[in-house]
């Protein structure tokens, strides 16, 4: 028999989940716990998990083009394989010590770098910006963070956007280098360009009343609380969170508690995880 008292706690369930889920929720370097991190299996499995879009990491090569890596060398995910590299060992060495920027992008394009994770990934190369924005949604977005600090990649990036077409709501830039944040947001006004913060970095804010982008993508800490969060709203800004995977412990509860505060985008390392937990905003 259904009381007055479970209707009322069912409708405080639902305005919950209403407002709670009103948070984005998107894969840190696509599903990087289950696939190769920036591959493009990871990024399409991040996609087919259902959640809000995908982070990636880019950085410009030598010709000009703009891969999706998370370091600046291949040498910590890159394995050797005599039978499908088609370079020496010796070359291959050198070829994944060297940074991406110094290369031209057929020096790796053949490259492995998912047999790291498992045998079954030995086929995952470095993508393309380009072809990775080729498998974007219509409802999803793809939140770029610009590794590389050579102001021409800005360039680059808004000429590869405009080329393509793509809408402005589902293209937005991040970037640890506050020049390169504002430089994106002076190439591409409509477009959302945020600033990557560390923990050790939020204590030391920026003053917000003189930044022209147009937010904050923090690590969350002790300092992340409703009264920050809603003094960077209050300004105008949005406020973008993520876990430090090798900090995190309470990843579950750090989603309700960060939509609870009112944050705008969650970047998770485990977006499978967040998969029934997000899908509630349909309930």
């Amino acid at each position: 028999m259904i009381t007055l008292l479970s209707m009322e706690l069912l409708l405080t369930f639902l305005i919950f989940c209403n407002s709670a889920f009103a948070m984005d929720v998107v894969g840190h370097r696509g599903a990087s716990l289950v696939a190769p991190e920036n591959s493009l299996s990871s990024i399409k499995l991040a996609l087919d998990y259902g959640v809000d879009g995908t982070e990636f990491d880019v950085y410009l090569t030598q010709d000009k083009k703009i891969v999706i890596s998370h370091d600046s060398t291949l040498k910590r995910l890159a394995r050797f394989d005599a039978t499908h590299t088609k370079i020496s060992k010796r070359d291959f060495n050198k070829v994944v010590s060297t940074s991406l920027t110094k290369l031209n992008y057929d020096q790796f394009k053949d490259i492995d770098i998912g047999s790291y994770l498992s045998p079954k990934f030995k086929d995952e190369r470095v993508p393309l910006l380009a072809d990775v924005f080729a498998i974007l949604p219509k409802n999803k977005k793809f939140i770029v963070e610009i590794k590389d600090s050579n102001p021409e990649i800005t360039v680059v990036l808004k000429n590869l956007v405009v080329a393509m077409e793509l809408d402005e709501e589902q293209v937005e830039f991040i970037s640890f280098d506050k020049a390169q944040v504002v430089r994106m947001k002076n190439e591409l006004p409509t477009y959302k360009s945020l600033l990557l913060l560390g923990c050790d970095s939020v204590t030391k804010f920026p003053d917000m009343k003189k930044d022209i982008f147009d937010g904050y993508d923090i690590e969350i800490c002790p300092l992340i609380n409703k009264k920050f969060v809603q003094t960077v709203l209050k300004a105008e800004k949005l406020l973008y969170v993520w876990n430090n995977k090798a900090r995190a412990t309470d990843h579950e509860a750090s989603l309700f508690r960060m939509s609870e505060f009112g944050v705008n985008l969650f970047t998770s390392d485990l977006p499978i995880n967040v998969v029934n937990w997000h899908h509630l905003n349909n309930f």
